[in-house]
C-alpha cells in the first residue's frame, strides 16, 4: 500500500513539473543563494546604521525606541563570522553531544 502511494506521489509530482514551463531567465540555485546573501548583508548594514542613529538620538535626549523586529546583530553592532573548522571533532552519540576530552 505504501509503495503504491509513493509511486502515485512521484507520478503526480512529475506531471505537475511537466506543466510548469521552463523560465529561461530563472536563476540557478547558486546564483539565488549569492543574491540572497547579498540582500541579507545589505539589510544588516542598513539596520546597523538605523540602530546607530537611534542610539545617537537617545543619547541626545530624544524619546525614540528601536523597532521590535530589528536584528540583534545590528542592535548590538556585532558581526557574524563563519570560518571553516580547523580540527576534526569526535563523533557523538544521541544524548552525548558535548566534546569528549
Amino acid at each position: 500500500m505504501v509503495g503504491r502511494l509513493v509511486t502515485y506521489k512521484t507520478a503526480v509530482l512529475k506531471s505537475l513539473e511537466a506543466m510548469i514551463p521552463e523560465d529561461p531567465q530563472a536563476l540557478s540555485l547558486r546564483q539565488r543563494q549569492v543574491l540572497l546573501a547579498e540582500i541579507d548583508r545589505d539589510r544588516l548594514r542598513v539596520e546597523s546604521e538605523e540602530a546607530c542613529l537611534i542610539w545617537t538620538m537617545q543619547a541626545g535626549g530624544d524619546n525614540v525606541e528601536h523597532r521590535a523586529d530589528i536584528s540583534p546583530l545590528a542592535l548590538l553592532d556585532l558581526r557574524l563570522v563563519t570560518t571553516a573548522r580547523t580540527i576534526k571533532l569526535p563523533e557523538t552519540s544521541p544524548g552525548r553531544s558535548w566534546l569528549r576530552r
